[in-house]
């Protein structure tokens, strides 16, 4: 399969994150010390770099799996198929 181009976007925009993350830690959050605000930090940044690799695996599903994104918010999705069967 080719799955190189999702891949190569994630790679690439989670590179790019791991760069410029400790920047903005440095500039924008200088008030947060101690163990909570490591705690904080941490947990931004496992979210975004979540976010960049669900973004890689949506590259590769929508242009070479061709399978389109939900047309509706999710939990209307599973509304709908609840009351249809």
């Amino acid at each position: 399969r080719q799955t190189w181009c999702g891949a190569a976007a994630a790679a690439g925009a989670l590179q790019l994150f791991m760069i410029l993350f400790p920047l903005y830690v440095r500039y924008n959050m200088s008030s947060y010390t101690g163990q909570i605000g490591i705690a904080v930090i941490l947990l931004l940044f496992l979210f975004f770099a979540a976010l960049i690799l669900i973004l890689g695996a949506q590259i590769n599903a929508l242009f070479f799996e061709h399978i389109q994104p939900l047309p509706v918010p999710l939990g209307s999705f599973v509304s709908t198929l609840a009351h249809e069967y």
